[in-house]
């Protein structure tokens, strides 16, 4: 792909240059080749009105005389200046007209018709020689670029009308300039031009090469990273160069490439979640029932018959059952959180709850030698569900005294900030790591395993209290370092109406 695109660009600009270049070739040439001319034709124009003023003076001199001085004009100009009467006879002339091959004259060597100056086999070039000289006689300043039959070369042609001191037309001044090198400096003038536009090309060809690899270069990385991303690597980043489209496009491709990475590991970790979920579901709920069948085929076998040992079995079989009814409760709370199907917002004492909390948590606290201390606003209310704001800060709590090491401490503040209020919960127990942090929230997660063992509980209790955070559009705040503690703020948007 890489190379059909990089070919076609190519070619495309070296056309494009090429047609360019051709374009300003061809219009330059066309300038140079009408200046050169005009300026040609206006400075033999100047110089022929020049010579025919000079011609007054010596229109009453003998033809010798009149030749000699054109022929010293000529000297400066290079141009053949001929004297032609009214009558269109040849007076004078700045080049010798015996010794020609083929030339016509009189044997006398004076007046010469320019019918017979003029006539060869190329009828085209004299007929037009004639028309031009007929429209000098009349006044008129004329030019032709022609063959001229008497010099048999290509001549610029330019006839200027004669007058006497009376201002009669006495004849016409004809000059005639061989246009051989005027057209050897033109054909250098192309050539150069040529070679010119022949570098030109070349150079844009090898500046389009150069330009369509660095357009295609990115484009093949991004090839090679999607192919890559196609089989499950999402490591590959591009080098972004530039703020151009291309360098836009390369940001946008890592971006892409990132967000993928972060999809397909939250991915696999909420797959894992969900397989650790059903694995600990499966476990919780088969170890109540299990005990609750194995001791009542016991007393219904009649393997058992002393009654210390069937009150036992059935304080027991009590224990599972409440804990079994306890797990399908946090089961269907989690359900019916995420359903938002509750109602019933109230003007809730968020001080006086975290203080009910406090006391009833007293006890377990003092077990494992743990300071609660509590710290509230008086009157500080929120619009929120009495029951679920009980049960929050009852989650938030108990899990700060079950993860507080004994001998530690367990902070409860509420307080007012501006328009909201914040809950904090605070202890100084193992902490959580940064990795964790987000996953603390999922059903059945547990941070340290072997401690959350020991400590009980199904895992669901954080699960149930993200549900009621995000029911009452609260901001969760959470700062952990292990083994250092961990700090949970709750922000509620104060008496607000959801």
């Amino acid at each position: 792909m890489n190379s059909s695109i990089e070919k076609r660009l190519l070619y495309s600009f070296t056309a494009i240059s090429a047609v360019v270049l051709l374009c300003v070739s061809l219009g330059l040439s066309y300038i140079i080749n009408d200046y050169f001319w005009e300026s040609r034709r206006r400075d033999m124009i100047v110089y022929g009105l020049n010579v025919a003023e000079q011609m007054k003076d010596m229109l009453d001199k003998e033809p010798e005389y009149i030749s000699r001085q054109l022929r010293y004009m000529d000297s400066f100009s290079r141009m053949r200046i001929w004297f032609v009467d009214n009558e269109k006879d040849l007076i004078a002339s700045s080049v010798p007209i015996a010794g020609k091959r083929d030339r016509e004259h009189d044997g006398h060597g004076k007046r010469r018709k320019m019918s017979t100056m003029t006539k060869r086999p190329h009828n085209r070039s004299a007929e037009k020689i004639q028309a031009m000289l007929d429209d000098v006689l009349k006044g008129n300043i004329n030019n032709v670029k022609v063959f001229h039959p008497f010099f048999e070369d290509d001549v610029l042609a330019v006839g200027v009308p004669v007058k006497d001191r009376a201002g009669n037309i006495a004849g016409a001044l004809l000059l005639n300039a061989p246009i051989i090198n005027a057209q050897k400096f033109m054909t250098e003038i192309y050539h150069y031009i040529a070679v010119v536009g022949i570098i030109a090309v070349i150079f844009s060809w090898y500046l389009a090469k150069m330009l369509s690899g660095r357009l295609v270069k990115p484009l093949v990385e991004m090839r090679e990273n999607a192919a890559a991303m196609a089989h499950g690597d999402y490591t590959k980043r591009l080098e972004v160069k530039g703020s151009d489209e291309i360098a836009g496009l390369a940001s946008s491709f890592n971006a892409l490439s990132r967000d993928l990475a972060d999809f397909v590991d939250k991915t696999e970790r909420m797959e894992q979640l969900r397989r650790d979920f059903v694995a600990n579901v499966s476990h919780e709920l088969r170890t109540p029932v299990t005990v609750i069948r194995g001791y009542n085929e016991a007393m219904l076998d009649k393997t058992v018959t002393d009654p210390d040992k069937i009150e036992r079995y059935q304080t027991l079989i009590r224990d599972e059952t409440i804990r079994l009814e306890g797990l399908v409760r946090e089961l269907l709370d989690i359900s019916r959180l995420q359903a938002r199907v509750e109602t019933g917002f109230e003007k809730v004492p968020l001080d006086n709850v975290v203080k009910e909390i406090a006391e009833k948590l007293g006890v377990k606290a003092r077990e494992k030698d743990i300071s609660v201390r509590v710290k509230t606003q008086e009157g500080t209310c929120i619009n929120a569900l009495g029951d679920r704001i009980v049960q929050l800060v009852m989650i938030l709590a108990d899990n700060a005294i079950k993860y507080t090491d004994k001998g530690g401490y367990v902070n409860l503040s509420v307080e007012k900030d501006g328009d909201k209020v914040r809950l904090t919960v605070e202890d100084n127990g193992i902490g959580i790591d940064e990795k964790e942090q987000e996953l603390i929230w999922e059903r059945f997660y547990k941070v340290d395993k072997s401690h959350n063992k020991a400590a009980g509980g199904t895992g669901l209790g954080l699960a149930i209290a993200k549900e009621i955070i995000q029911m009452h559009k609260a901001e969760l705040i959470l700062h952990s370092l292990p083994s250092q503690g961990t700090k949970i703020q709750v922000v509620f948007d104060g008496m607000h109406k959801f």
